[in-house]
This record gives structure tokens, sequence and C-alpha cells, in this order.
């Protein structure tokens, strides 16, 4: 039962990234689109690199932001869950693994970043 449920949230996992990274293969080419549009009356936008490199910047800051508040929601969770321990040791013990487990996370997750930010700009000459 456990494994059929594994591989269950492993694929909705993925449709999930599919579903959310889908929009940027539409920006993959024009077919000159955008010049019988404007040739028509309607407003057209130029897809150059520039816009491409804010929207993956958008759903950057948009993902860090949201491991923030799980961060911040789950240090006071386990701040609370230690501050009213009662003296109960399993309880701290609880309390002192999961706020470790936050902290250890939260660096992994700001060194995915900081890694990721130092490739991208590599790659893509940000700093010319």
């Amino acid at each position: 039962m456990g494994f059929l449920f594994s591989n269950q949230l492993i694929v909705l996992f993925l449709g999930f990234l599919a579903g959310i990274f889908s929009p940027f293969l539409t920006f993959a080419s024009d077919y000159g689109t955008s010049e019988l549009a404007s040739q028509l009356g309607y407003k057209t936008y130029a897809v150059d690199r520039d816009l491409i490199l804010a929207i993956v910047g958008k759903v950057i800051a948009g993902v860090l932001g949201f491991l923030g508040v799980v961060f911040l929601v789950g240090i006071v969770y386990y701040g609370f869950r230690w501050m009213t321990a009662g003296g109960k040791s399993d309880v701290v013990k609880v309390a002192k693994d999961g706020i470790t487990n936050l902290v250890i996370g939260l660096i992994l997750v700001l060194s995915a970043y900081a890694i990721t930010s130092f490739i991208l700009s590599i790659l893509t000459n940000v700093n010319k």
C-alpha cells in the first residue's frame, strides 16, 4: 500500500511540475504570428531572453517565498511545542529535532538558490 501511495505522489508531483513549466514551452517559437497580429492592429509582445529570465526569476522568487513561509510556520509550531512541553523530554526532543530539520532544510534551499543563481549568471552572461 505504501509503495503504491508513494508512486502516486511521484506522478502527482511530476504532473504538477509539468503544469507549472508548460507555459514556458509556448515561448519557444513565433511562427510569424506576431507580425500578422501587428498588421491586424493587435498589440504584440516580443518574447526575448529577458522576458523568459524575468519569468524564471519570478517563479524562483515565488518558490523561495513559499519556502520561507513554510520555514516560519514550522519554527513557530516547533517553538510552541517546545515551550508547552511541560518538562516532557520526549516532546522537547521532537521539537528540537523539528527545528534542526527546518534549519538544515533552509540551508539546503538557500545553497541551491545560490548555486542556481551562479550557474544562470554564467550561462546567460547577465553581468556582461
